[in-house]
């Protein structure tokens, strides 16, 4: 593992550390050197993926109703269909317990109340919709700062630390991306 010098848009200089994954695949066998910050987006490791579950397409498209309106395919669903949906899809997002309760005490406090049965039951059931993470977010701060000048001109002025605070205080629920796809 090393560390490679690299410049924030803020032109702060951060070290990157480079971290040596091994990829194994019946057409693939290397080791690939990555920054660590990929590897925090990621939130992927051999032992433990924090995707752990994806529905088929077919079944998701059960929840939807599809029509062919002037040649083009239009997708409708009841509200209740749509929920389900998410539902279905979150549910194979592995939520960070520690986290989650610590970030969340009103969840911690409700667990302990016996309301709520746990912080995975909770975001899957209600803490999705209310705009609550599942776990902690890395924001590639090039990235998220490159695509949000505003931000980038706070962060130069000093009126905040970092695109990754701005993202954990409002830009998740703004639907930001805090890294490129």
């Amino acid at each position: 593992m090393g560390l490679t010098p690299a410049r924030n848009i803020a032109g702060r200089e951060v070290a990157t550390k480079l971290v040596i994954i091994s990829c194994k695949t019946k057409f693939y066998d290397k080791l690939v050197y990555l920054p660590e910050w990929h590897r925090r987006y990621t939130r992927c490791n051999p032992r433990k993926c924090l995707v752990k579950y994806l529905p088929p397409f077919e079944l998701m498209k059960s929840f939807l109703t599809i029509s062919n309106v002037k040649g083009e395919l239009m997708v409708s669903c009841p509200y209740e269909n749509m929920v389900q949906l998410l539902r279905r899809m979150i549910v194979g997002v592995e939520v960070d317990e520690t986290w989650y309760l610590e970030r969340y005490p009103d969840i911690a406090e409700a667990i302990n109340q016996g309301i709520v049965e746990s912080a995975r039951r909770h975001f899957v059931n209600d803490g999705y919709f209310e705009g609550r993470m599942p776990f902690p977010i890395y924001v590639d701060e090039r990235y998220y700062l490159s695509q949000n000048a505003g931000i980038g001109e706070y962060v130069r002025k000093g009126m905040l630390e970092s695109g990754q605070q701005h993202f954990d205080e409002n830009g998740y629920a703004e639907g930001r991306l805090p890294f490129g796809l």
